[in-house]
């Protein structure tokens, strides 16, 4: 029994040593290699922001759409257009009369808001969006403002549109309606529209996972479109009190006149400017600002015509109106330098991944326009104004002249759209 268990035993001591020799050798042991860090990619100037963070993969294009409400400078009105006035002062509706009062004119024409539509698109031309080109365009709808007056049949009250008499120098007026002597009315409209487009390149100068600036240089042009119309209508109670080419307008028959100052800027110009973004979470803030420097072309076209309106016959129309006479009617065109500066603020809210929401405020001023009542010359020569008493009967001055007279612009309002990235 004894010599059975120590025979066990060394079978098992044997059979160790054999399984040891058989197993391979144990690597050597060596000394422990520093880690290698690799540094992420590093985005414009703001360490730590890898290109292919989810935060930070450029989206190569965009397209924005804006809704517009806007606001612009008032028309300019500087003279009195429609006066009424006692019969009984020396010079019945003039200016300056004890008894006239100025009914429209003299103050400023007041547009009111306008709707409006704005667009943008870009693409970064590279896969870093380092180098872009983008465009927009914005349009607001043609806005006017008008005002009507009118007598009653008998002529009261007395109406006039008010003159400086270009034979006295003095304040005079032609009357719309004279108790007793003549009735009628008229319409004074003025209208203004605004629009422009821009191209621009875009380079980026700095960009991280939160902030992002680019340079922006390109070509703006804006237009400016602006009417004021007047339109007179008028019959005589008294034959003789009115008169048509120096010729009594009989009973029945009516004379109209009519005066359009339109206006047209265009500006083209180079521009720079730059923009920034913020980008947190969800919520974003976005800053532009661009500066033009170019030409601003100008054209005032000035019409004017005097109608007899005899019942049932063909009517007799002429050159010149009160304001618009041969001596101003035409075109008049010139170029001035203008500078254009606009500056913008969004709130942007990040809706999805591709598609944000943003409300902001725009401001854009344009330093070298003309505007329609601006261009009035309220000095009139009685003897070549078709229905003045004195029609014809002397010489007198080049009277209503034109001299070009400028002014600033701005457009300013808020703007509530969507931003699309891809």
């Amino acid at each position: 029994m004894r010599k059975g268990v120590i025979g066990a035993i060394g079978v098992c001591m044997v059979s160790a040593v054999l399984a040891r020799a058989d197993a391979p050798p144990a690597a050597a042991l060596t000394p422990a290699q520093p880690a290698t860090i690799t540094a992420p990619e590093v985005c414009g100037v703001s360490p730590g922001c890898s290109c292919c963070d989810d935060c930070d993969c450029p989206q190569r294009l965009w397209f924005t759409a804006d809704y517009l409400l806007w606001w612009v400078k008032d028309g300019p009105s500087p003279i009195p257009l429609v006066t009424t006035g006692s019969p009984n002062d020396p010079i019945p509706g003039a200016v300056g009369q004890p008894n006239t009062r100025v009914l429209f004119g003299g103050d400023a024409f007041d547009y009111r808001r306008f709707n409006g539509m704005r667009f943008g698109l870009g693409v970064w031309l590279d896969s870093d969006a380092k180098v872009g080109v983008e465009g927009g365009y914005f349009v607001l709808e043609r806005r006017s403002v008008r005002f009507s007056f009118g007598s009653d049949e008998t002529g009261n009250p007395l109406l006039g549109r008010p003159i400086i008499d270009g034979a006295t120098l003095r304040e005079n007026d032609y009357v719309n309606s004279f108790p007793g002597e003549a009735f009628g009315g008229g319409t004074i409209s003025s209208s203004s529209r605004f629009q422009g487009w821009e191209a621009n390149m875009a380079a980026n100068l700095a960009r991280s996972c939160s902030v992002r600036f680019d340079v922006l240089a390109g070509f703006r042009y804006l237009d400016l479109n602006e009417d004021l119309l007047f339109q007179d209508r008028l019959q005589p109670l008294n034959p003789g009190f009115l008169t048509f080419l120096g010729q009594p307008v009989p009973l029945g028959t009516a004379i109209a006149d009519y005066d359009r100052f339109h206006t047209i800027n265009h500006f083209y110009g180079g521009q720079i400017g730059g923009r920034m973004e913020w980008v947190g979470g969800r919520i974003g803030v976005g800053v532009v600002g661009k500066i033009a420097f170019g030409a601003s072309d100008q054209l005032v076209r000035i019409d004017g015509t005097s109608s007899l309106l005899p019942p049932g016959q063909a009517p007799v129309v002429v050159p010149g109106g009160i304001y618009a006479q041969t001596t101003n009617i035409g075109d008049h065109s010139r170029t001035e330098f203008a500078i254009v500066p606009e500056i913008g603020l969004n709130l942007i809210v990040l809706l999805t991944d591709n598609i944000r929401a943003r409300v902001g405020y725009t401001f854009i001023y344009w330093s070298n326009v003309v505007r329609p009542a601006n261009q009035i010359d309220r000095t009139v020569n009685p003897f070549i104004t078709p229905t003045d008493q004195l029609f014809g009967q002397g010489v007198g001055p080049a009277r209503p002249g034109f001299v070009f007279n400028d002014s600033d612009f701005w457009a300013q309002g808020i703007n509530v759209g969507l931003e699309l990235r891809f």
